[in-house]
């Protein structure tokens, strides 16, 4: 194929864009046909969004060698273990004024963390994974820690209010 700089195999392709052509139809698998270079070492090409990014907008990403930009690994992640979608994360963080629900911080407070943890009801999901529909809202990390200490329990909450006002 012109301009993948591969060695041509069969009906003038490469391997890889032969077996494309193969199960899709077309060489580029029904994409259209990237430019010949999709790094260069100062930005990459994600291969989900498509979009050319600087290279440092890849390598906190898992999948940084196979060109997965960060924002695109964290929507799959949003998607896969909350059920939501990027969209509505950010509209949830929009509803809350940009801050944990529940001590006002913004994300980032603490130095470490650029996200909110999204917080959901562990009753309503069997695994570790939510719906999406048992999503309460987003809170820092150590709001999320705190409640997951108290096992989502209002009586404990309670009672570690009372020990705390006991011991003032």
């Amino acid at each position: 194929m012109k301009g993948c700089g591969r060695a041509v195999k069969a009906s003038s392709l490469c391997d890889p864009h032969y077996q494309r052509k193969l199960k899709y139809g077309t060489p580029t698998g029904g994409r259209e046909m990237l430019p010949e270079v999709e790094c260069d070492g100062v930005t990459r090409r994600c291969r989900r969004c498509r979009i050319v990014k600087p290279v440092i907008g890849f390598e906190a990403a898992k999948h940084a060698t196979k060109h997965i930009c960060i924002d695109c690994e964290a929507s799959t992640k949003l998607f896969r273990k909350y059920g939501i979608t990027a969209e509505k994360y950010d509209k949830l963080l929009a509803d809350q004024g940009g801050v944990c629900a529940i001590c006002k911080e913004p994300p980032g407070g603490d130095g470490r963390f650029r996200r909110l943890a999204i917080d959901h009801d562990h009753a309503c999901c069997d695994t570790n994974r939510s719906c999406g529909k048992c999503v309460r809202g987003l809170l820092c990390r150590r709001c999320n820690f705190g409640l997951a200490g108290f096992r989502d329990r209002i009586e404990l909450l309670h009672q570690a209010e009372t020990y705390l006002r006991r011991n003032q």
